[in-house]
Parts: structure tokens; sequence; C-alpha cells
């Protein structure tokens, strides 16, 4: 059991006060559910939901739940998406530091590449990313620049990399201009839904109902061979709306 285990495990962690908040993770689940590994839809039905299973506690309010698909440490969201390996030999370590289980997938190519539709498909895998991200319950948190595809080549222990590795461009911020208006879209529905102002877990009795759907209705594959699966959420009352993904 590690510390943060432990942590969790006492009976004053449920005690805490209510302006602390704890970061959900690894963000393993995720990242694997979108490079289609199997077996992970049951392991994304909780994410999504707020890790209910893990956090649930009578009065919890779901936002002091932080979920994250990328931090400071780790992976850019580009480089999730551009890299099976993890590229450090700036850090004069022999690419020794840094995590080797990135649960990363390059879409076919490692690093930079001018291959459309391998570029097409790491759009669409960033944002997969997003949307995940944006729609679970629970506070959002994602890394600066993600938005904006930003990259440190690889590398994913940049924390010694004053320079261009870890500079942000904000070139990129014009050139990836698509990409960011996705994501403040995405921000602005956020913002403007009563289902992420529920102060109940979704699966928790009188909060908002939430149906999984596979290839057919109301029947979800959660098992190792699932193929596709679709997300509807549902809530009864004014003001709220049916979301589909």
């Amino acid at each position: 059991m590690s510390l943060h285990d432990d942590l969790r495990a006492s009976p004053l962690f449920h005690h805490l006060p209510a302006p602390i908040l704890e970061r959900v993770g690894p963000s393993a689940v995720q990242r694997r559910f979108v490079k289609s590994d199997k077996g992970t839809l049951g392991d994304l039905v909780d994410a999504v939901s707020g890790s209910f299973h893990v956090f649930w506690q009578l009065d919890r309010d779901p936002m002091r739940s932080v979920n994250f698909i990328t931090a400071h440490d780790g992976f850019t969201l580009n480089d999730l998406v551009s890299y099976n390996d993890k590229h450090n030999q700036a850090n004069g370590e022999d690419n020794r530091d840094g995590n080797d289980q990135n649960d990363s997938w390059n879409c076919g190519i490692e690093g930079p590449t001018d291959d459309a539709d391998v570029e097409a498909l790491r759009e669409r895998q960033i944002r997969n990313f997003f949307t995940i991200l944006f729609l679970s319950q629970g506070r959002p948190m994602f890394l600066m620049g993600d938005e904006v595809r930003h990259t440190q080549g690889g590398n994913n222990n940049a924390y010694s990399q004053d320079n261009e590795i870890s500079w942000f461009d904000w070139g990129r911020v014009e050139e990836q201009g698509d990409l960011f208006r996705f994501v403040s879209g995405l921000l602005r529905f956020r913002q403007g839904s009563l289902l992420y102002r529920d102060r109940r877990y979704w699966f928790e009795p009188g909060g908002t109902d939430v149906f999984w759907h596979g290839v057919r209705l109301n029947e979800p594959d959660r098992g190792e061979n699932y193929s596709r699966s679709r997300l509807r959420l549902w809530a009864a009352g004014p003001g709220f709306e049916e979301i589909e993904s």
C-alpha cells in the first residue's frame, strides 16, 4: 500500500476541510481507453463519474476530485500521442530518468512527422482526451499548452530544461487555432451546463442519471473485447440537457 493509499484509508482523510482537493490519478485509465486497450471501459465509467467508487462519502462534493490527463511532470498531451517512448537524453542521465510507463501511443510514427494521416489521427486523439476530461464529473485540470499542442520533444521529465524544450511557443496559439477553439468550446459548454454544478455524484441516490450504451441501446460492452461505446448523460428537471459522446 502506498503512502497515498494509507492517507486515504485514514479516518482523518474524510474529515479534511472542504477546500482540500485531491487529484484523481494516475490517468492511465483514460490514456489506455483512448489508445484502444481492451478491457478499459469499466474503469472509464468510474473515472468519468468522478471516481465515485474511490471517493464517495456522505456529503462529499464531487468537485473536490481533480481529474487530469497530463500534469507538469510527464508527457505533454501532444507528446502522449506522438511518442511511444520517453526521450530524455538532454537531461544528461542517459535517458534513465523519468517514467517508463506512460501509456502513450505515437499513432504509427515516433515523433514529428509530415504524414497527414498520422497528424489527423493525433489531432482526433487529443480532442478525444479533452472531451473525456471536460465531460467527466469533478474538477478538470490540464497542462498549460496542451490546448495548442505544446511539445517537449518526447521529454517526460523536463524539470532541468530552461530552454526551448520546456519554453512555451506562443506562435502555436495561432498555428493551432482550430484546436484552441475546440477546447474553448468545451470549456464554455461545461461552464454553462447544470450537469457540472451537481453537488451529488452521478451514481449517488438523487444524483444525475447516467446511461451507458454499446453497439445496442442499454447494452454497454465492458468486457475484454468491447468494440464501441456511447455515453449518454440525462437528468430530469428544467435546464438540464442530454449529452452524447
